[in-house]
Order: C-alpha cells, then structure tokens, then sequence
C-alpha cells in the first residue's frame, strides 16, 4: 500500500472513530438527562461534603450541567473538523 492510500485509510479511521467518541459522549448525556442524574449525583456530593468537609465537588443546576456537556459534544465536533477528514457529519 503506498503512503498517499495508508494516509487516506488513517484519516478515514481517525474521522470514524471521532464520530463514534461524541456519539458515544451523545448517547452517555442522553442516559443522564433522561434518568435524572443530576439529582443523585447531587445528594452524593452533598453527602460527601459532610463527611470530607475539605475535599470539595461542586453540585450543579441542570442549566450549568447541561451547557457544559453541550459545549463538550460541540468541542469534538469542531475537532473532527479540523482533523480534515473525508467524513463530514453536517
């Protein structure tokens, strides 16, 4: 294989393999959102703050939660973009 087409295949790979990691990331926010998370997640760390006053976790609101998990997914949207492979997702 020369190395035109091997650099080809790896830019194909890496282009897929990005895409299954935001749709896995995708897939992962969905679950979160849909089994109400936050709130145990939430109670875990208050519940940890009691016990371990120094070892500080932030709570958060579902506005923060879910703007920061948007801005990841849209991260490696951006990324995948600039890795100029063949496959586009728009």
């Amino acid at each position: 294989m020369a190395t035109a087409e091997r650099r080809a295949v790896a830019t194909l790979e890496f282009g897929r393999a990005w895409i299954g990691l935001a749709g896995a990331l995708a897939l992962h926010v969905t679950d979160e959102a849909l089994t109400d998370f936050l709130s145990l997640y939430n109670l875990a760390v208050l519940a940890i703050r009691e016990r371990l006053p120094y070892f500080r976790l932030p709570t958060f609101t579902f506005r923060v939660w879910i703007l920061g998990l948007s801005a990841g997914i849209h991260r490696f949207h951006f990324q995948l973009r600039l890795s100029k492979g063949p496959i586009s997702i728009s």
